[in-house]
């Protein structure tokens, strides 16, 4: 599979390279709940690797955001196992822990899917 590939370590060329996390940010919207946590996120990227994350930098983007969502669906399902499963009979319930962690863990691998679909679209290198 294309999008399970080993990637190379970043390149982070400053150059008309936007940074991707003020892009983000700027359209955070009704995310705003989010800005603290991505900032901080952002600020342990640069702290990490010494420079922002740009657009351009060498690796397949669809490929890093398909592998990071494999891994987030296996960190829901371990949220979900370790919650206890609601006594009551009801199929669903939207307002248990265990439902609603249930319930993300199906909207992302919906958003799997979806980024298969987009597999080949999404240019690896900067036009010339």
């Amino acid at each position: 599979m294309k999008l399970l590939i080993d990637q190379p370590a970043p390149v982070n060329e400053a150059q008309d390279n936007p940074a991707v996390w003020a892009s983000v940010l700027a359209n955070a919207g009704p995310s705003a709940v989010l800005v603290p946590d991505m900032v901080a996120r952002h600020e342990l990227g640069v702290q990490r690797y010494g420079v922002p994350l740009r657009v351009w930098n060498g690796r397949d983007a669809l490929a890093d955001a398909y592998q990071e969502a494999l891994d987030l669906v296996v960190y829901l399902e371990q949220c979900r196992l370790r919650v206890p499963v609601p006594d009551d009979d009801r199929a669903w319930e939207p307002y248990n822990a265990h439902d609603r962690i249930r319930s993300l863990r199906n909207e992302l691998l919906g958003i799997l899917r979806e980024l298969k679909h987009l597999e080949g679209l999404v240019p690896l290198e900067r036009p010339r």
